[in-house]
């Protein structure tokens, strides 16, 4: 998790929670995407990512960007929720041939 704002982190002695505010952003290189949003909070011990400030993912070409995010970093998971809205552009000739 980077974040270019400033930045408050909370350390717990059951659990390691960080809140990243102001131009955060959660990075998956392997899976080639990006968060970028205003407040990012995170729990390590769940593996719990989330956002209550709009939010764009984006996984080039296409994007989406919603009202919430929440992603659960052990399972896999990832979810906009609320005023979503996305852009993905069409297919060209040269991508689908094999």
């Amino acid at each position: 998790m980077a974040g270019r704002g400033r930045e408050r982190r909370a350390w717990g002695r059951a659990a390691t929670r960080c809140l990243s505010d102001g131009d955060a952003r959660l990075r998956a290189p392997a899976e080639r995407w990006e968060l970028e949003t205003e407040t990012l909070h995170y729990d390590a011990d769940t593996g719990h990512a989330w956002s209550t400030t709009p939010a764009t993912l984006r996984q080039p070409p296409q994007r989406m960007s919603g009202e919430r995010f929440d992603a659960w970093l052990h399972d896999n998971r990832a979810r906009l929720t609320d005023n979503v809205r996305g852009h993905h552009p069409p297919e060209t000739s040269e991508e689908s041939s094999p």
